[in-house]
């Protein structure tokens, strides 16, 4: 009969998974703001037509949820931002 009760070990590490997980989507959410910010200034500016513009940010969100779902870490995002 399996025990109801989980030892505190267990429990703080499932707690710091969680904590893990949940710094990774505050840290990828943070970077997209930086990035989305930086091209609304630029278009704002007239630097990038409206066209380009909505072509850049939907690639950048695309980036953000395909690091979200695990396919690239911070440091290979925050490279890919970069260059936007």
């Amino acid at each position: 009969m399996p025990s109801k009760f989980i030892s505190i070990r267990t429990a703080f590490w499932k707690n710091s998974e969680a904590q893990e997980r949940e710094r990774q989507e505050l840290t990828l959410r943070l970077e997209y703001k930086r990035v989305y910010n930086r091209l609304k200034t630029r278009r704002a500016r007239g630097k990038l037509s409206t066209e380009d513009w909505n072509a850049t940010v939907a690639l950048a969100l695309w980036y953000k949820d395909k690091a979200e779902a695990g396919g690239n870490s911070d440091f290979e995002l925050n490279e890919i931002y970069d260059k936007m």
